[in-house]
């Protein structure tokens, strides 16, 4: 059993000195990137405060509507097309 007890402190230990510098490079990310996860965080709050969010909902909604309107009229512009042209065809002009 020493035997096996020597190669898992063996294979610990390399698991260790293996992750110690991968932590320490993912607390320096950490703190790098802390301003910029404040910033964001700010800016959420502030959207959230200033209702922005139901404002940004609102003209989607209104975006989505306009582009559905324009597409029924260019498909009513079409068959009104299709219908004179029709009709001139048949009147021979």
């Amino acid at each position: 059993m020493a035997r096996g007890e020597e190669r898992l402190r063996l294979v610990l230990a390399a698991v260790d000195k293996t992750a110690a510098p991968i932590r320490a490079l993912n607390r320096r990310i950490d703190r790098m990137t802390a301003p910029v996860r404040k910033v964001r965080n700010s800016f959420a709050a502030l959207a959230r405060e200033a209702k922005l969010d139901k404002l940004a909902r609102g003209a989607m909604k209104l975006g989505k509507s306009l582009a559905s309107a324009a597409a029924k009229a260019g498909a009513l512009a079409g068959a009104a097309a299709l219908y004179a042209g029709a009709r001139f065809a048949q009147a021979g002009v």
